[in-house]
């Protein structure tokens, strides 16, 4: 946006009614987000106290051809939820709240700008919970659906915008739609992991599950990948744990390979676990009981002493792909040979079933079974101001086209150089979907450019 279309967009009389909702000075908190690498000085910050003013403001932006990102808490990594020169939209001051359904307690309304660990604590006095929790569950609501939702369920249920049972979303033309799989259903498949290219998402429906009343955690210890991946896809084939994960850590500058498998009940663990773990050969087994409530808190917790300690305000250059079953274990010993890597960060591989991911613009591997890894860099007590980001962001894009060569694909919540023709063929068939979707919603492409999917 030039300075005169600046001094022209503010001038209008329209704006004006509505210009006291901008915050023009302490905006470098949003000139910055959890990745630390990059810095886009927005020209203002909008903050709507109602759905009705957002409303007004979004037509003038496409008026004025003025750049929009609605931004949450800021947890991207490479400058995804940023904007240079154009306007952030904070949606914190909204007049939305929480609402169960009005038949119980089966599905609640989120408020897209909260974050999960708050829904958690409002549906808990329900005993409810839902069906896919995030690690961190310090992640706004809206913006974890924009990308999917993986977690440590999701093996067994999708991601959670497979879970999804609704969207209140605004359009930029300032229309206000209620989407579903039987109403718009366009617009409900485009926002669920559609990065946010197309809308933006106001309020969430969500289905709720009973929560069980306590948890045993399995952490299985293995020396060699191929034991700990042969091991962990037994397991995975069982279907007997409520969450199963795993990870790589360093042991006396030895990788070690730990399954982390957990069974969720009220009474006592099912049997059928004690006898599938019989039948595994681990060098180590540890076992955690602890309440439902307690585990799914975990990650939250660990970031929290992190930010505590100041080790988030650093660069995270994560590494983030998916990777069909039968390449796992080789791009796996390609990512632990990175010499920048502790040991202490996450190192996360787990396995899920494709049948179970069924979002339209959720792009994973031709493959029955595929694997998340992810490398999340610089995210521990041992975290430094000083890692090497940029060499890790080149050795990011070198690892990333490996691994698309041989089927893989980017899960982009990371940090990979990008551009547009990168992005085309990530999407591959579905690219002229998105192109589509992007000329019907946002044809002058100013919504979410911090992703740099469109010129």
């Amino acid at each position: 946006m030039t300075s005169k279309s600046q001094h022209e967009f503010f001038q209008d009389p329209r704006v004006k009614k509505i210009k006291k909702y901008f915050l023009f000075s302490s905006t470098h908190h949003y000139a910055e987000d959890f990745g630390h690498m990059i810095s886009e000085t927005p020209l203002a910050i909008f903050l709507p106290p109602t759905v009705e003013v957002l409303q007004q403001f979004l037509p003038l932006a496409c008026e004025y051809k003025i750049k929009i990102s609605c931004r949450g808490k800021g947890n991207s990594v490479y400058g995804q939820s940023q904007v240079e020169n154009g306007v952030i939209i904070d949606l914190k001051d909204l007049n939305l709240s929480f609402e169960f359904n009005s038949d119980g307690t089966s599905s609640i309304r989120a408020p897209a700008f909260r974050t999960w660990s708050e829904l958690i604590e409002y549906s808990k006095h329900q005993n409810k919970t839902v069906p896919v929790t995030v690690d961190s569950l310090d992640l706004t609501i809206g913006g974890t659906l924009s990308f999917a939702a993986l977690g440590g369920t999701s093996y067994r249920c999708g991601s959670g915008a497979d879970n999804v049972l609704g969207l209140d979303i605004v359009t930029l033309d300032g229309e206000r739609h209620i989407c579903s799989k039987t109403e718009n259903r366009e617009l409900f498949d485009a926002a669920l992991c559609g990065l946010g290219q197309f809308g933006i998402i106001i309020n969430v429906i969500i289905p709720l599950i009973t929560a069980k009343k306590k948890v045993t955690m399995h952490l299985l210890s293995y020396d060699h990948a191929d034991q700990f991946l042969r091991e962990q896809k037994a397991l995975y084939n069982s279907k007997l744990f409520d969450h199963l994960k795993g990870y790589a850590r360093k042991r006396k500058d030895q990788w070690a390979y730990v399954i982390e498998a957990v069974s969720y009940y009220d009474e006592s663990e099912d049997k059928c676990v004690k006898d599938q773990l019989m039948q595994l050969s681990p060098k180590d087994h540890a076992i955690e009981t602890m309440s439902y409530w307690e585990f799914i808190n975990t990650v939250t917790e660990v970031i929290n002493e992190l930010r505590v300690n100041g080790k988030l305000n650093v660069p995270h250059p994560w590494y983030t792909v998916l990777m069909p079953e039968k390449e796992v274990e080789e791009h796996l010993t390609k990512l632990l040979a990175i010499p920048w890597l502790m040991g202490t960060e996450p190192i996360v591989i787990y396995p899920m079933n494709s049948a179970c991911f069924q979002q339209a613009l959720f792009i994973k591997p031709e493959a029955q079974t595929f694997y998340l890894l992810a490398v999340l860099y610089n995210t521990s007590m041992d975290a430094t101001h000083n890692l090497p980001y940029q060499e890790i962001l080149n050795r990011n894009k070198i690892l990333y086209l490996e691994a698309k060569k041989v089927g893989g694909c980017r899960y982009p919540i990371d940090a990979i150089p990008f551009s547009p023709e990168d992005w085309s063929q990530h999407f591959g068939k579905k690219w002229k979907d998105v192109c589509a979707l992007k000329e019907k919603y946002d044809p002058k492409h100013l919504l979410s450019t911090g992703i740099n999917i469109f010129d």
